[in-house]
């Protein structure tokens, strides 16, 4: 079951260290907060990864350009994936199945899914985060820490 993970990574002049509470988490926020820039950056971090050989981020899966890439995701090969759906409002709206998939996938991938509002996700709002930025470091705040609800 995946729990818990770290994404950490440099782009540029940039550093981002995201940690993921559980293996859903949701990134709301206004728009201009970072979280398609943090994409973006992923995107190409990982691509010039793979342009050198280096493997490292190949369990990492950015989707948000096209309503396409929903059979990508219901359809993963194997377990161990990090999915993060970016501008998810457009994506999810409307798609109970893809929803419904990721409600019962949690135990073989992780999702990031990033959007401006919520989602019919049955979620515990400790799973719920903002991007923070200060000096160029991105991190995660997550809106609520109540115990037992995770």
């Amino acid at each position: 079951m995946i729990n818990k993970y770290n994404l950490t990574f440099d782009y540029k002049s940039y550093h981002f260290d995201l940690e993921m509470r559980g293996s859903v988490v949701i990134i709301d926020g206004d728009t201009s907060s970072g979280k398609t820039f943090i994409c973006e950056c992923l995107r190409k971090y990982k691509e010039y990864l793979e342009d050198n050989g280096d493997s490292t981020f190949d369990n990492i899966m950015l989707f948000g350009k096209s309503k396409m890439d929903l059979e990508v995701i219901t359809s993963l090969p194997k377990p161990g994936k990090i999915v993060i759906i970016d501008n998810a409002d457009r994506i999810l709206a409307g798609n109970s199945k893809l929803i419904e998939h990721i409600a019962n996938d949690r135990c073989n991938n992780a999702y990031i899914i990033i959007g401006r509002v919520h989602y019919d996700i049955d979620l515990s709002p400790n799973y719920y985060a903002t991007v923070q930025e200060k000096n160029k470091y991105f991190t995660l705040c997550y809106s609520n820490e109540v115990p037992g609800w995770y």
